[in-house]
C-alpha cells in the first residue's frame, strides 16, 4: 500500500491496521483515499467509515478538537515564528510547529480506569490499591512520556489525588484517621503509601515520570549500515534502558569494560561494581562500570 501512493508530498505513516496518510493538498488526500480503497477491495477489505475521516492538523480556536488522533496522541500544527518553525526536506522554514501530546480520549479513559479501580478495592486495604494501581499509572505515564505530556501528567496527578483523598475519607467515615493513609518522604509532604517493616510503599505520581526526549536518526542510517559508533551512542537516549544506565552510558561510553567491543541495541547491557559491596565499594557512578551480560557473567565466574 506505501508503494501504491508514495509521491512526492504524500506520506503514509502505519501500525498495524491503523495508519495515516498526509498531504499539503486535499486533492492528493483524495486521489489517494480512491487508491487505497481499491487496493483494500481487492483483499476483500474496506475503510472503516467511523475511524476514516479528512481533517486539517492545524489549530483552529472555533473548534473544539484540534488536530487528529493517532494510537492515543494528538498532533497538532501551530503558527509559529521563525525562531521556533519547524524545516522541510529542503530546510526551509513552514512557519508551523508540531505539538505531540496524549489525546483527550486516552486522558478520559485512563481517569477514568483508576477511578473503577478506587471504587472496586473500596473494602480492601492500602496495600492492594496501591498494587493495582501502580502498573497502570506506571505503564500508562512511559508510554506518553515520549511527547509534550508535561501538563497533562500534572492534571492526572491531580485528579489521581483527589480520587484517593475520597477512598480516603470513605474508608474513615468519621472523618479521623484521614491522614493515616499519607505518608512524608524527602521529596513531598502527602504521599499515598504506608510504612511496613520499616519498608515505604508509596504510590508514585503521574508527575514523577520524566519526559524523554528522542533523538531524530541522522538522515538515511540504519542499524545495519555498518556505522557501529554513531549507533552506540545513541542507546544513552534508548527509552528502554534505565535512567542510571543511560547516564553510565554517556559518562564512561558505550562500550563494554571487560571485551572493549561497542554495545548495540540487541546487548544485554548490565551495571558491575568494580569494588564490590561486601568490600566496602559504593554505588557512586566512580566505582561503576558497563559490561555485556556474558562478560558480566564470565567476570564473576571467574572471581568464584
Amino acid at each position: 500500500m506505501e508503494k501504491l501512493i508514495s509521491k512526492r508530498g504524500v506520506y503514509i505513516v502505519r501500525y498495524a491496521d491503523d495508519f495515516l496518510v498526509l498531504c499539503n493538498e486535499e486533492n492528493e488526500l483524495l486521489k489517494a483515499r480512491q487508491k487505497i480503497e481499491v487496493f483494500l477491495a481487492y483483499m476483500g477489505l474496506e475503510l472503516s467509515k467511523e475511524k476514516t475521516k479528512i481533517t486539517y492538523t492545524a489549530y483552529l480556536p472555533p473548534k473544539e478538537n484540534n488536530g487528529i488522533d493517532f494510537l492515543g496522541f494528538n498532533f497538532v500544527n501551530y503558527k509559529v515564528g521563525i525562531h521556533k518553525s519547524a524545516k522541510d526536506s529542503h530546510g526551509n522554514l513552514t512557519g508551523w510547529m508540531c505539538r505531540n501530546q496524549p489525546s483527550i480520549k486516552s486522558v478520559n479513559k485512563h481517569l477514568d480506569n483508576i477511578k473503577n479501580i478506587t471504587k472496586m478495592t473500596s473494602g480492601l486495604s492500602q496495600k492492594v490499591l496501591i498494587s493495582k494501581l501502580a502498573p497502570v499509572i506506571i505503564g500508562w505515564t512511559r508510554y506518553f512520556a515520549v511527547c509534550n505530556a508535561t501538563k497533562t501528567f500534572s492534571f492526572c496527578s491531580m485528579r489521581t489525588f483527589y480520587l484517593l483523598k475520597k477512598w480516603s475519607q470513605k474508608k474513615n467515615r468519621s472523618g479521623v484517621g484521614e491522614s493515616k493513609h499519607w505518608i512524608q518522604t524527602d521529596s513531598a509532604n502527602w504521599v499515598f503509601g504506608l510504612t511496613e517493616e520499616d519498608k515505604i510503599i508509596k504510590l508514585n505520581r503521574h508527575d514523577q515520570t520524566n519526559i524523554i526526549v528522542s533523538t531524530k536518526v541522522y538522515q538515511d542510517s540504519s542499524p545495519y549500515d555498518g556505522r557501529v559508533i554513531y549507533w552506540a551512542k545513541r542507546l544513552s537516549s534508548n527509552n528502554k534502558y534505565g535512567q542510571l544506565l543511560r547516564t553510565l552510558l554517556k559518562i564512561k561510553g558505550p562500550k563494554c569494560s571487560m571485551c572493549k567491543i561497542y554495545f548495540n541495541d540487541s546487548d544485554r547491557i548490565e551495571i558491575d561494581h568494580i569494588t564490590p559491596r561486601k568490600q566496602g565499594g559504593t554505588s557512586y557512578w566512580v566505582n561503576l562500570r558497563l559490561l555485556h551480560g556474558h562478560c558480566h557473567d564470565t567476570h564473576h565466574s571467574k572471581k568464584e
